[in-house]
């Protein structure tokens, strides 16, 4: 599974979701991951998140929503 730090998103209080651009991720085009983790280096502690829905008009597709368990979400923006 991949694993990403929580310094690499901005984290949204009020609407309880972690974002990013794609880019700043470094993952390759095409390859956006069903499930991935995101851990507090600060802390060690972690949260898995499984792909939601994606964020399209049918031919663009403009970002990538995940949601955990305990119903924080992570929104992948296509940059």
């Amino acid at each position: 599974m991949i694993t990403f730090e929580t310094n690499a998103f901005t984290y949204r209080p009020a609407t309880r979701t972690f974002v990013a651009e794609a880019s700043e991720l470094r993952v390759p085009v095409g390859k956006f991951p069903s499930k991935f983790r995101i851990v507090n280096p600060a802390t060690g502690n972690g949260r898995d998140f499984r792909f939601s829905h994606a964020d399209t008009d049918g031919e663009d597709t403009y970002g990538w929503r995940y949601e955990s368990p305990d119903g924080l979400k992570t929104l992948i923006i296509n940059d």
